[in-house]
């Protein structure tokens, strides 16, 4: 899928010609599990990465195939094992180094995201993909400055990525340049439009700049595509409140409580 690094496209088809010309034992081995695997027929694929990792310990291939059984059972740590393993024995090997960084992301720590992410940019310094995963985590861990250097390489690998805008919006936000996050902002919904949390952070940032109309527009927006959002309520009874409409704002946080009993922030609002 487009962006791609042409570097790293080429090397993994050359490889695949090369494995589909000249096929070791192993590699017909390897071929077969993963026509298995891809058939959902685990128990006879795990048998044959198996047997590969048993004649060559140090095959990565059969650690990865063995780590996507894995993943097919619902064992995410043991896949993340799997798949860490073998990047340790092979560390050019992009399809395992891809899928950790993808099954990290749903469960592994943040640094750890962060450490084969960058791993990931050293082999692949051109691929967007990388480079705006260094970016969120990098936010995340309040890494403000290296964030927003990554954010900005991402744009410009990739100008039509609109979630590398609105994580630059998210940054500028969190900093209080407002003036920035909603320039950021609005060229991320220019790209996406049905986006809610850009819709909402762009409302935030109208409010916080004074324009309380305007965010309201677009929390209204984002309660279309999201309804039953207890935040997207709050913040447009916030946003009511700031336009002296009591009623509306009352409204609106009662709504968000009565989705959020636990909304402490809304509690605070609606009693004061």
């Amino acid at each position: 899928l487009k962006p791609f690094s042409y570097g790293e496209f080429q090397d993994s088809v050359m490889s695949v010609i090369r494995v589909k010309r000249e096929p070791s034992q192993t590699n017909r081995i390897l071929l077969e599990a993963q026509d298995l695997l891809n058939q959902d027929e685990l128990t006879e694929a795990e048998a044959l990465f198996l047997r590969v990792q048993a004649e060559a310990p140090q095959s990565a291939r059969a650690l990865h195939g063995l780590a996507q059984i894995a993943r097919k059972q619902d064992k995410g740590e043991k896949a993340i094992e799997l798949l860490k393993e073998a990047h340790s024995l092979n560390g050019d090997y992009v399809e395992a180094l891809r899928d950790l960084i993808e099954l990290l992301q749903l469960k592994g720590p943040v640094l750890d995201v962060m450490e084969y992410a960058r791993k990931a940019h050293n082999l692949s310094p051109e691929n967007p993909k990388y480079t705006l995963i260094l970016a969120k985590t990098l936010l995340e861990k309040e890494n403000f400055a290296e964030s927003e250097a990554f954010f900005k390489k991402t744009i410009r690998l990739s100008p039509k990525l609109a979630q590398a805008y609105k994580g630059l919006g998210q940054l500028y936000l969190i900093q209080d340049d407002y003036e920035s996050a909603m320039k950021n902002f609005e060229k991320s919904l220019d790209l996406d439009d049905n986006d809610v949390g850009t819709l909402n952070s762009l409302g935030t940032t109208y409010v916080k700049l004074g324009k309380f109309q305007d965010g309201i527009t677009k929390y209204q927006a984002a309660l279309r595509i999201k309804p039953n959002d207890a935040r997207i309520l709050f913040n447009l009874g916030y946003a009511k409140e700031k336009l002296n409409d009591v009623e509306s704002a009352r409204y609106y946080y009662r709504k968000a409580l009565t989705l959020d009993p636990d909304f402490d922030k809304a509690k605070r609002r609606l009693a004061a």
